[in-house]
């Protein structure tokens, strides 16, 4: 028969079980928790850094077929062209002064401006 000295052993155990176990199980959810957002940051810096490789290989992309055409002649001619400002000869420069003006214009103005031009000459 279990005496009363008994029955106590077990409820202090039961006591003490219990705020151990709610403890333990709080550590363990805050633990889940910051891995949680230790992994999303994880996989945001990665989207960041496979963008900025794409970005970089288009780079790279543009670089080589600029290198393939440097030696040519219709890449230096284009080059000279529009950062020198050289023209062939009998060719003519139009600067346009007022670009806000070009976008007032329809096609149709557009192609009287050009005859009207042309039979100036």
């Amino acid at each position: 028969m279990r005496t009363q000295k008994d029955s106590r052993k077990g409820a202090v155990s039961w006591i003490v079980v219990i705020p151990v176990f709610a403890a333990l199980l709080g550590l363990f959810a805050f633990g889940l928790h910051r891995n949680s957002a230790d992994l999303r940051a994880a996989n945001s810096n990665e989207l960041l850094r496979q963008y900025d490789l794409s970005r970089k290989e288009e780079e790279l992309q543009a670089l080589k077929l600029e290198l393939r055409n440097v030696g040519s002649m219709g890449y230096i001619e284009t080059r000279a062209r529009t950062e020198l400002g050289y023209l062939k000869p009998g060719e003519l420069r139009f600067e346009v002064t007022n670009p806000e003006l070009l976008d007032s214009y329809t096609e149709t103005e557009w192609q009287i401006l050009l005859q009207e031009m042309s039979m100036g000459e």
